[in-house]
């Protein structure tokens, strides 16, 4: 810690205990010296009280030692402003305390304060850092520090704006009020109201001016129009200054805003027509199914193929495809001439019933037989019965007179054993299906291999042949008649 006996005397300055010790080796060989820090330079002599070995404080100054001058202009170096530099003068133009000599910046108090390496009395800005010292205004003020960096007068009318922002630099006017927008400002501008200045030089402003672009001094304007003589190429039409399109004393209307003026526009409250066409002002000449006649002609606008309805109405052609007479948009069955109507059996099919059941051909599986509309089992022209009850009908029946549901035939002769086992002397019985089914074997409408050939072939004349001939139906025949009575 410091000794707080130890204080500093008459402003010199207090050393510490290091440089008291190179002080105190220095005293063994005739003399006491202080030094500032430099090894080389002498400051003050000092005398040295006894102290501690712990503590080692400030030294005061001993008055009856010699003063040193270091740089030798009879100026001690306690009160040289340049002890180092002689300087007899001690000329401190600055009044800095650093005599010119030694002051880097003679005449700058603050010693360059904005460190840009330039002293106040050569820097444009000494208050801010501007190495380049930039002036584009060359008014010696530093862009940095310059209100008006582009303006060397410095906004001088003095209303807040720098002469390159000012639309009126030389006379105040904070709002900057442009009416025309030329630029220039309305306080300094000979003609608000007129972009162009007077363009045509005759004293009077645009604005004021019934002829702004013809110098007309007298202002003559006959048609009292506005616009001076010197400029209106239409003088007596109060209405025009120029010809234009209709020329003067027409006016420029387009009433239907066509683009066609009136004066050029046959149609002139018509703004899809400029001549009446086929239809008239007010209606239009579309074609629209392009059949060469406008739709306010033709009566069927959208069919390209009529201009009348006729029979069948627009958009139907008046046309007969099987030339029965009857137009097809009344013909249901167009392509049919033998129907109109599709029926029962539809177009192009006759709805004819031949067999006379009430049955059409075309729904009738049997269209030949009154007694059957389907082929069943046995076909058409043959009925499906089963004489014998076997489950087997007579027409697939070995034996169809013998229930016999296995349908053996042991000897393979299309005879089933039940018939072979059973010998039949008496007279069989026929019934009218039995003289349906011999007429069918006749005819041969029936497969001989679906019916008992024996039965019917009767024929007293002569043996069973295995064909059905004219005298077995007259035989079955008569059996069946003598059985009915």
């Amino acid at each position: 810690m410091k000794n707080e006996n130890l204080k500093p005397k008459d402003g010199i300055k207090v050393i510490s205990k290091y440089t008291l010790l190179m002080a105190m080796a220095v005293l063994l060989v005739g003399g006491v010296f202080l030094f500032n820090g430099r090894e080389d330079t002498i400051l003050y002599r000092a005398y040295i009280p006894p102290v501690d070995d712990e503590d080692v404080g400030g030294l005061p100054i001993d008055p009856d030692l010699p003063v040193m001058d270091s740089d030798a202009d009879g100026i001690a170096n306690g009160d040289d402003n340049c002890p180092y530099d002689a300087n007899a003068n001690q000329l401190d133009s600055d009044n800095d305390g650093l005599g010119n000599v030694c002051d880097e910046c003679p005449y700058d108090r603050n010693d360059d304060a904005d460190d840009d390496g330039r002293c106040a009395n050569v820097d444009n800005c000494d208050i801010n850092y501007n190495p380049d010292q930039s002036d584009r205004d060359g008014d010696n003020i530093g862009d940095v520090c310059d209100e008006c960096p582009d303006d060397r007068l410095n906004d001088n009318d003095g209303d807040g704006r720098c002469a390159n922002a000012d639309n009126c630099p030389s006379v105040a006017n904070e709002d900057q009020s442009d009416a025309d927008r030329d630029g220039e400002g309305d306080a300094c501008d000979e003609c608000p109201y007129d972009r162009s200045n007077d363009a045509d030089g005759d004293g009077l402003c645009a604005n004021e001016d019934n002829c702004p672009v013809v110098a007309n001094v007298d202002q003559a304007d006959f048609d009292y129009d506005g616009f001076g003589d010197a400029c209106d190429d239409c003088p007596n039409d109060d209405q025009k200054t120029q010809p234009g399109v209709c020329g003067c004393g027409i006016p420029e209307m387009d009433t239907d805003s066509d683009g066609i003026l009136d004066c050029n526009d046959n149609c002139s409250n018509d703004p899809n027509k400029t001549e009446p066409g086929d239809c008239g002002c007010g209606e239009s000449d579309t074609d629209t199914d392009e059949d060469g006649t406008a739709d306010c002609n033709d009566f069927c606008p959208n069919d390209d193929q009529k201009t009348q309805p006729g029979v069948c109405g627009c958009g139907i052609p008046e046309m007969d495809t099987d030339s029965d007479g009857i137009l097809d948009c009344n013909d249901n069955c167009s392509n049919d001439p033998n129907k109109t109507e599709p029926g029962v059996c539809g177009c192009g099919i006759p709805d004819d019933d031949n067999d006379g059941d009430g049955i059409p051909n075309c729904n009738d599986g049997c269209p030949d037989d009154f007694y059957k509309t389907e082929p069943g089992i046995c076909g058409c022209a043959i009925f499906d019965i089963d004489n014998d009850a076997d489950g087997t009908p007579d027409c697939n029946d070995n034996c169809p007179d013998v229930a016999n549901p296995d349908q053996a035939d042991t000897y393979g002769d299309a005879r089933g054993d039940a018939c072979e086992e059973t010998e039949v002397v008496d007279v069989q019985i026929y019934t009218f299906d039995d003289v349906v089914r011999g007429i069918a074997l006749f005819l041969g409408n029936l497969d001989p291999m679906q019916a008992d050939m024996l039965r019917y072939d009767i024929d007293p004349q002569g043996a069973p042949d295995g064909d059905i001939d004219f005298d077995d139906i007259v035989a079955l025949v008569a059996l069946y008649l003598s059985q009915q009575q």
